[in-house]
């Protein structure tokens, strides 16, 4: 990911209760086939919109609109991160989004002691650290999921 700072669990893992009124609107915006796209693009790269547009359209002057509709619905739930850099040439201010690429789904009783987890939060910066990986080998493979199992079990032990 080009623009994480991976010392920042906000930038890797959205952690969500059930009855999180923003669990809707992921569901609306992940049922869309442009969002889950855009989505996907997104996890391992920072674009701008024009950007966006162009590899989703396959076109070098791409539909704008449309792909802009999809990114601010996406922000607004939580599933992308917006940074703001300056374009050299213009000086024109550009928002570029990046796709947070874990969500984590707990119940509403738990959601305070699953955030506040610094075990939870390691076990996603190891997992994140691989998966971003450009080459996996046989042993990160492994590695990956060994934590995933450790990620179930401390979820079931913690919440019950």
């Amino acid at each position: 990911m080009d623009d994480h700072n991976e010392n920042n669990i906000e930038n890797f893992l959205k952690i969500y209760s059930n009855d999180d009124e923003k669990m809707q609107k992921i569901g609306q915006i992940l049922s869309a086939p442009k969002s889950r796209k855009i989505y996907g693009i997104l996890i391992d790269k920072s674009l701008n919109a024009k950007e966006v547009a162009k590899i989703i359209d396959n076109n070098e002057n791409p539909r704008l609109p449309n792909v802009i509709f999809h990114l601010e619905k996406m922000v607004d739930a939580g599933l992308l991160t917006v940074k703001i850099k300056l374009q050299r040439k213009h000086g024109h201010k550009l928002k570029y989004y990046t796709a947070i690429p874990f969500l984590l789904i707990v119940p509403a009783h738990q959601l305070e002691k699953v955030t506040k987890s610094k075990t939870l939060q390691n076990i996603f910066k190891n997992v994140f650290k691989i998966s971003i990986l450009p080459i996996v080998s046989l042993p990160f493979i492994g590695h990956l999921f060994y934590e995933s199992m450790m990620i179930f079990y401390f979820l079931e032990n913690t919440i019950g």
